[in-house]
């Protein structure tokens, strides 16, 4: 059981030294709360056959992260705890539960200057207490047995008993999306010498191995990257200003000045935007003011060339969903632009900002397309 742990331990050391390179800048790592759900396997080990000592155990945490490198938590865990003894040849189980206060440190992100990463290695140390009930079966076993009973270092508590926790730990996660991740915690908890009703004059050491699933919410959102400034619009051509008229001379001839020639006309631009629910990639009805407003203009110009660009909501999802979706979105458009409206393709730019860059302030506006149509004055 002892290798197991060790192997387990040497397992998490190795993920965090894979995980200092997996670095994604793209998000916001702290500050975050956390709630989370966990069950695996637990040890009280003593000189009895290890493999009978196993039993289930189950585990609850919430807590916050105030920095991509600090956290505290509440942790529970609980089930049923199992002892053994040569006497009966045989085990005897009691229930427990520990509550701990954990202090969290992301060892990742201490040794990596970026933030975020999908892998994450944690250490942990926390105090708390202990509390065991329903100690039936050894009490039973050494009332009966009496004189008899081989162990001299029994001394079985009956009701209830009380203990110290403390803690030393390693756990790690992967962040499969922004929100959720996978975990493997494996613990060393200190317990009071009598929490398995033997006496050594040491504490007793309960080992736990547990795999769970944490929902993280509460992140910073991205900072949006400033919109890029509008371009001046062009100076109108200067209007000629007609030269004064010579005096007149003895019968001159008539002078005859030319009109001034009118101003070249600048070509109209107009911009549009199609705003999209999440994971959604075709325009919807919600859009139909503003594609029947893009109709209208379309009657009533000539265009030569139109750009269209697709950009991602940071707030949910990653960065590969988002670029995808954003890519789907601006097809989708052009398709359109090309088929239904008779824009030459040719003269389509289509691009894809994904989530990396945020026109808007507000978050679900991001979810967007936007067009500007220019038209063709020739």
């Amino acid at each position: 059981m002892r290798k197991l742990f060790s192997l387990a331990v040497a397992a998490l050391v190795s993920l965090t030294a894979v995980s200092v390179f997996a670095a994604d800048d793209s998000k916001e790592p702290a500050p975050y709360w956390f709630v989370g759900a966990k069950g695996g396997i637990q040890i009280v080990p003593t000189d009895f056959n290890h493999s009978k000592l196993i039993t289930p155990a189950v585990g609850v945490q919430f807590g916050r992260f105030f920095t991509p490198e600090v956290g505290l938590r509440l942790d529970a865990q609980a089930w049923k705890s199992r002892g053994g003894l040569k006497s009966l040849d045989g085990t005897y189980d009691f229930k427990y539960v520990t509550g701990d206060i954990d202090l969290l440190l992301n060892l990742t992100n201490i040794f990596s200057k970026n933030k975020y990463h999908c892998f994450n290695t944690y250490f942990i140390a926390g105090v708390g207490a202990a509390y065991a009930w329903d100690n039936d079966d050894l009490t039973s076993a050494v009332k009966r047995l009496g004189s008899n009973l081989a162990e001299k270092n029994v001394n079985a508590w009956d009701d209830h008993r009380w203990s110290h926790n403390l803690r030393l730990g390693l756990a790690c996660d992967y962040n499969f999306t922004r929100n959720w991740a996978v975990n493997l915690e494996v613990d060393a908890n200190s317990l009071s010498d009598r929490f398995n009703s033997k006496i050594n004059n040491n504490c007793d050491w309960q080992l736990t191995a547990m795999a769970g699933v944490t929902f993280k919410w509460g992140h910073p959102a991205k900072k949006a990257a400033p919109a890029p400034a509008p371009e001046p619009e062009p100076a109108p051509a200067p209007v000629p200003v007609a030269e004064p008229e010579p005096a007149p001379e003895p019968a001159p001839a008539p002078v005859v000045v030319p009109e001034p020639a009118p101003a070249p006309r600048v070509a109209e631009e107009a911009k549009f935007n199609f705003f999209y629910d999440i994971n959604e990639t075709t325009v919807s009805a919600k859009n139909d003011a503003e594609v029947a407003r893009m109709n209208e203009w379309l009657k009533n110009h000539k265009v030569a060339n139109a750009s269209v660009t697709g950009y991602a909501d940071a707030g949910t999802g990653n960065s590969r969903i988002n670029a995808k979706l954003a890519q789907q979105r601006a097809d989708n458009v052009t398709d359109m632009l090309a088929k239904k409206y008779g824009v030459a393709e040719g003269n389509i730019d289509t691009n894809s900002c994904g989530d990396k860059v945020q026109p808007y302030q507000e978050n679900d506006k991001n979810r967007v397309v936007q067009i500007v149509l220019t038209e063709d004055i020739k």
